[in-house]
């Protein structure tokens, strides 16, 4: 169907993923769902109110497991233009390293048996992670990731206790998955921060899970009526809870002491703050959304703001680099000027800081923070250049459709998110054949 962009997709059947430390997510749940029974995996969560529901996070890979089955899912590799390998990655997280290494051995067994994945290593076959690609690369440089010296380094640390002589787990970079195409929530694919993930060959990044998830055309048309009808009092929004990092924190501070520029809805104050209800009831009033980075340059949040028509402010170019869904990101997002590098000074004692709080505990300090002067710099800028947040809003309303992940099957409504990626993988997957043929490969 126009759903599926013209693709049928045969889902791989994997082994059945080993029990883990803690509850299975939702997402483990999905991943082993079979027909009939993928009707249980209730990505969208509870319902709010009218097409808004309470998604949880990291249910990227449900989300095109369910579409898929309920669009267009073949029962047989001989009816298939694509293969989806349902690899729960984010759930195995939380199993038992030594289950983990079987059940990777036991999926690569699956997939070199099979004559799908021996007729081009892979080159049909796509992978969905729930999380940021960072947390699936198992050659971490933490001069390079953003969450800071501490976190970064016991990642790496756990990474560096495995025994055996080869990766024994999924990883982004290992060799065997380089054919696939791989989607994730984030890929920097502006190379500023994460230089390595341009070494990552078919690593694509589709958009996060937001709130919204209409069921027809119809609807989708009232939602995008209200957001543009809505009344804006609030310049700027920021909504936040974890203020680890410093520059969240000082941007927390900044807009707490801004005298009424920005809104600050601090959710370690206050739990209600982070309710998906309430998160759409701010940003539906507000102009801007301000997105300052946390453990990886992009968030979740910058999907809830577009939802609501709240134009996202982000500091650096690798927050939103999702190019196969939004060709020119400065149509959606106000990209906030670079700030001015510190003294050599400030950054010793930065430094000498970051190196010493977490073993003693001493609390974070408030780094001399410009982000809140930075974004109302873009503001005016934008301003200048004869735009307006109504401008802006205009064209986020209209790419709506493409950004938020539907559950209609009808050819005759606008592709969503879903239908753009499965479009995107065809035109990709053509230009690979073609330049193949060109060098007489096949």
């Amino acid at each position: 169907t126009a759903a599926c962009a013209g693709e049928r997709v045969h889902v791989v059947a994997l082994p059945p993923v080993p029990r883990p430390r803690k509850p299975a997510r939702i997402v483990t749940l999905c991943a082993n769902a079979t027909p009939p029974h993928q009707a249980a995996c209730k990505w969208r969560g509870p319902p709010l109110s009218g097409p808004l529901f309470h998604t949880p996070k990291y249910v990227l890979d449900s989300i095109v497991y369910s579409h898929i089955f309920t669009r267009c899912h073949v029962r047989t590799h001989e009816e298939a233009t694509l293969h989806f390998i349902p690899y729960p990655a984010a759930d195995l997280l939380s199993v038992d390293r030594a289950d983990r290494v079987a059940y990777d051995a036991a999926v690569r067994k699956t997939l070199l048996d099979s004559v799908a994945w021996r007729r081009c290593g892979g080159c049909d076959h796509v992978i969905v992670t729930a999380r940021a690609w960072v947390d699936l690369d198992c050659d971490l440089d933490c001069s390079r990731y953003n969450a800071g010296p501490f976190k970064c380094a016991a990642a790496r640390a756990a990474r560096r206790k495995m025994e055996a002589p080869v990766r024994s787990d999924f990883c982004l970079d290992d060799p065997f998955w380089a054919r696939v195409i791989k989607l994730s929530v984030e890929v920097d694919a502006s190379r500023v921060l994460y230089p390595r993930s341009v070494r990552i060959p078919n690593l694509f990044a589709v958009p996060y899970e937001s709130a919204l998830h209409v069921s027809s055309a119809d609807e989708m048309r009232r939602w995008q009526r209200r957001v543009m009808a809505a009344e804006r009092p609030a310049l700027m929004t920021l909504i936040t809870g974890a203020t680890h990092t410093v520059a969240r924190s000082a941007i927390a501070k900044a807009c707490k002491r801004s005298n009424g520029t920005c809104t600050l809805r601090d959710c370690n104050t206050n739990s209600n703050h982070c309710r998906k209800q309430t998160v759409y009831q701010s940003y539906l009033r507000s102009q801007f959304c301000l997105m300052p980075m946390g453990d990886t340059p992009s968030r979740n949040a910058i999907f809830d703001a577009l939802a609501c028509g709240c134009v996202p402010i982000i500091f650096s170019a690798a927050s939103f680099s999702y190019p196969w869904h939004v060709p020119n990101a400065s149509e959606l997002v106000l990209l906030a000027p670079p700030e001015r590098p510190m003294s050599a000074l400030q950054q010793l004692q930065l430094a000498t800081h970051l190196a010493t709080a977490g073993k003693f505990g001493i609390k974070r300090p408030v780094v001399p923070d410009e982000s809140l002067s930075r974004a109302l710099v873009a503001i005016q800028a934008l301003r200048e250049a004869g735009g307006s947040p109504a401008h802006m809003r205009a064209r986020i309303v209209e790419r709506l459709p493409h950004l938020s992940y539907s559950t209609w099957t009808a050819s005759v409504a606008p592709p969503d998110a879903f239908t753009l990626t499965l479009g995107r993988i065809r035109t990709t997957l053509e230009a690979r054949r073609l330049r193949a043929l060109g060098l007489g490969l096949i």
